[in-house]
């Protein structure tokens, strides 16, 4: 079968012998997946070009001014809420929730015992909420890493100056730094 119309709730397909048939609108793991996916991809591209360009010390300040305006923006897009929850925030507006340091804790737990870590999705007070590990890599240990192993004495200053009271910092690589959370109203087509 091929595509012939699609979106993110609908696609019509093209059966074999010519029919049409209508497949099913994306599960909440499929949805809260994508969504996630959407709201790191721009983000991330532009925050690598701005370290290309800046160096880690000068890309701090598009974290600062541009992260949460471009989550904002996605959430608009989407209908959805969205949010990159941690137990320990740069920004005091990332601090995770009770619920959402709920699963930080279970996401912790897996990563402790080897386990591969996945997205879950919860229905709970109206809404369906979608929870995915945020993993650090090579980019983020530039400004969430050790202070002169990977994160250099410039780019502590300039997060300091942004984020005095910055609790992201330690990480090694691999290791869960946060989760995205995402909801919308269980009840919601669309």
């Amino acid at each position: 079968m091929r595509p012939i119309i699609s979106s993110l709730f609908c696609l019509i397909l093209i059966a074999p012998g010519g029919g049409l048939k209508a497949a099913k609108p994306p599960n909440a793991l499929d949805r809260g997946t994508a969504i996630a996916l959407d709201a790191k991809d721009s983000p991330g591209t532009l925050l690598t070009n701005a370290i290309a360009e800046k160096g880690p010390a000068g890309a701090v300040g598009f974290c600062n001014e541009r992260a949460i305006p471009m989550t904002a923006d996605k959430m608009k897009e989407h209908g959805v809420e969205i949010k990159r929850a941690t137990d320990r925030p740069r920004n005091p507006k990332n601090l995770a929730s009770a619920e959402e340091m709920k699963q930080i804790r279970a996401f912790k737990s897996a990563f402790a015992r080897g386990e591969k870590v996945r997205p879950v999705v919860i229905e709970f007070e109206g809404y369906t909420h979608f929870y995915a590990p945020i993993v650090t890599n090579g980019m983020c240990l530039q400004c969430h890493g050790v202070l002169n192993q990977t994160v250099s004495s410039e780019t502590q200053k300039a997060i300091l100056r942004k984020y005095p009271d910055d609790k992201a910092v330690g990480y090694e690589s691999d290791q869960l730094r946060g989760i995205w959370s995402i909801r919308w109203p269980t009840n919601r087509i669309h």
